[in-house]
């Protein structure tokens, strides 16, 4: 993980460092403009710049994944050293995951330069999150299934912190990246439940509920993203 990253990090460095060679242009400051990431997570920003040190941010994230796949499973039950039994059976996995995320960041710039400019950034921000799980097992010599699902949702309010630098690659378009940590409180729920069938007739169900609080802190290195004023 640690090097992956560190190949990301440099490959990032030296990309701005030939913007900042390049785009030599004019930074006269505009008011307004989007910021897009693209890099390790979706997002847009409406920024206003206030003047030449300060900046504030909306930004609107989201992160999501989709996975659908199967596998055949083989179970082996020892009774005896001798005596033992099989049980063959398929499983179709359907996972889903989508995160939602508002914050209002307030900028500072630290350097501001011809070519890139550097900043700090912090705020609060809330986050949904909802990740759903069904697994349906299918017996390779019977009329025997059974479904397993899980539902997992949480609300989460907290506070991001970040560091950017942001290359000018002409007046009105840039290209940045920054490193962002974040601290949630989340609340959250699980629903799951179990059901198993015999010839298309429901055998046997159960279902639980459980609530949760929790911490959740975050470390993204590098998000990517470019820049369109006006």
């Amino acid at each position: 993980m640690l090097p992956n990253n560190f190949l990301k990090l440099t490959f990032i460095s030296i990309l701005f460092f030939s913007a900042s060679i390049f785009a030599q242009t004019d930074t006269t400051l505009i008011d307004k403009g989007v910021n897009i990431f693209f890099y390790n997570g979706l997002g847009v920003s409406y920024k206003y710049n206030a003047n030449e040190t300060c900046s504030y941010r909306v930004n609107v994230g989201l992160s999501t994944s989709l996975t659908d796949y199967k596998d055949d499973r083989e179970h082996y039950y020892f009774n005896a050293p001798n005596n033992y039994d099989t049980i063959n059976y398929a499983r179709d996995n359907y996972d889903t995951y989508l995160e939602a995320s508002l914050s209002y960041t307030i900028l500072y710039n630290l350097i501001r330069d011809k070519s890139f400019n550097l900043y700090l950034g912090a705020g609060p921000s809330v986050n949904y999150l909802i990740q759903k799980y069904e697994a349906t097992d299918f017996s390779h010599y019977s009329n025997y299934s059974s479904t397993h699902n899980r539902t997992y949702t949480h609300y989460g309010v907290g506070v991001v912190g970040l560091m950017g630098i942001e290359a000018y690659l002409s007046h009105k378009i840039t290209l940045f990246a920054e490193s962002q940590l974040t601290l949630y409180r989340n609340w959250g729920k699980e629903e799951s439940g179990d059901f198993s069938f015999s010839s298309n007739n429901l055998n046997s169900s159960s279902k639980s509920s459980v609530s949760s609080t929790n911490w959740q802190m975050g470390f993204t290195l590098v998000k990517v993203g470019f820049g369109i004023y006006f």
